[in-house]
C-alpha cells in the first residue's frame, strides 16, 4: 500500500529547517497534506516558491478527506520531545487508523495512551530511533567486491542525502548496478527502513555500518553511503567517525550547503573537514576525496557557477551542485576507480 502521509510541522520554511528541502525533494509525491497552524489555509507552493500542490491545515480533521494512512512527526523541527499541543493530533491520527512515524528522541510507544490506541485501532507506532540489541558481524573491506563512496557533510544540512540520492539516480539511469545506504532518520524514511545509526550503542555502530554497506553491495558495483553526521559538529562528530570507520570507503565526497556569499568562509568550512579527514585516516586505509558537492540554492546561477569553478581550482577536484547543474565531472571521478568484478 502506498504511503499517504500527513506531515506534522511547525512554521514550515526552507531557512529555518534545512531538512524541509530534502523531505520534499524525495517524498513530495507521498505527502497529501501538512498540519501547521501558523501557515494554515496556504498551499505549500506559496511558502517555498516551488510547485508543491500540498494543502496546509490547522488540524488533522481538515485533511482526512485525502485518506492519509501515515502521520509523520519529529522532522520539522527535528528531534526532541513531542510538543504538548501535538498530543491531540497524534491521538486523532491513531483514532483515524493512521500509522505514526516518529523521528523524535522521545519514544511514543512508551506513552500509555498512544500504545493503547495503537492496539485498539490496529495501527503502528514506528520509532525510527529505537535501540536495537542484535549482534552484528563486522565486515572488512577485504570481503567486498564493490566500490563504496561516502558522502560527508560539513554540517547537519542533509546535503549528503541529496548527494547520495542524486548520484544513485544518475548511476541507475546509466544502468550501473548500484545501491545506497541510509544512516539518518530522514534517509531511512526515504528508503522505507526502520533502523538508523542512532539505534545502536557506540561499540556496535561501526559494525552496524560495515554490515549494512556489505549487504547493500551484494548485487551492486557501487554503493553510496549517506554520512548523516559531521566531523565538525560537536554533538555528532563521534557518530561521524564511527560511520567513516564502518563504511571503509574507497572514496569520499565532501558535502556543503552554502549559507554565506563570502567565498573565504565557504572555502574554510570545506577545508576544515578535509584537514580532519587527513588526520583520521591512516596511510594504509586512506580514501581519496573524489570531489565536493555544494548546495548553491542561495546563489544566483552565475554566482553559483563561479563559486563552483573557484573551489574546483582551489581544491583540485570536481566541485558540483548535483541537484542544480548535474554531476558529470564527479561521476567520471567515481567510475575511474574501476569497481571490482562481481
Amino acid at each position: 500500500m502506498k504511503r499517504r502521509i500527513v506531515l506534522l510541522a511547525e512554521r514550515i520554511d526552507l531557512k529555518s529547517h534545512k531538512t524541509t528541502d530534502v523531505l520534499l525533494r524525495y517524498l513530495a509525491d507521498e505527502i497529501v497534506g501538512i498540519v501547521d497552524p501558523y501557515n494554515r489555509g496556504k498551499n505549500l507552493g506559496e511558502i517555498l516558491g516551488a510547485e508543491y500542490n500540498i494543502p496546509i491545515a490547522s488540524g488533522l480533521d481538515e485533511l482526512l478527506e485525502f485518506k492519509p494512512n501515515y502521520l509523520l512527526v519529529g522532522f520539522i523541527p527535528a528531534g526532541g520531545l513531542l510538543k504538548t499541543d501535538w498530543y491531540p493530533i497524534v491521538i486523532r491520527a491513531l483514532q483515524s487508523k493512521m500509522n505514526v512515524i516518529s523521528g523524535l528522541h522521545q519514544n511514543l510507544r512508551e506513552e500509555a495512551e498512544f500504545s493503547l490506541l495503537s492496539k485498539k485501532y490496529k495501527t503502528k507506532l514506528i520509532h525510527l530511533r529505537e535501540q536495537k540489541g542484535t549482534y552484528l558481524r563486522p565486515r572488512t573491506k577485504k570481503s567486498r567486491n564493490f566500490t563504496s563512496i561516502l558522502a560527508l557533510d560539513t554540517a547537519l544540512s542533509g546535503w549528503d542525502i541529496v548527494t547520495s540520492m542524486e548520484l544513485f539516480r544518475n548511476f541507475k539511469k546509466k544502468s550501473f548496478p548500484v545501491n545506497w545506504v541510509a544512516t539518518s532518520i530522514l534517509g531511512n524514511l526515504i528508503k522505507k527502513q526502520d533502523y538508523v545509526a542512532e539505534s545502536f550503542s557506540a561499540d556496535q555502530l561501526s559494525t552496524f555500518i560495515s554490515d549494512k554497506v556489505y549487504n547493500a553491495g551484494r548485487d551492486a558495483a557501487y554503493v553510496f553511503v549517506e554520512g548523516y553526521a559531521s566531523l565538525t559538529d560537536f554533538v555528532t562528530k563521534g557518530v561521524a567517525v564511527s560511520i567513516l570507520t564502518g563504511a571503509q570507503p574507497d572514496g569520499i565526497i565532501l558535502c556543503h550547503s552554502i549559507d554565506t556569499t563570502v567565498f573565504s568562509e565557504i572555502s574554510a568550512k570545506i577545508n576544515k573537514q578535509r584537514e580532519i579527514l587527513d588526520t583520521l585516516l591512516a596511510d594504509d586505509q586512506a580514501a581519496p576525496v573524489l570531489g565536493i558537492s555544494l548546495n548553491t540554492r542561495i546563489l544566483e546561477d552565475n554566482e553559483a557557477k563561479d563559486t563552483l569553478s573557484l573551489l574546483q581550482s582551489e581544491f583540485e577536484v570536481p566541485v558540483v551542485d548535483p541537484a542544480r547543474f548535474g554531476a558529470s565531472a564527479l561521476i567520471q571521478q567515481i567510475t575511474a576507480l574501476k569497481p571490482r568484478q562481481l
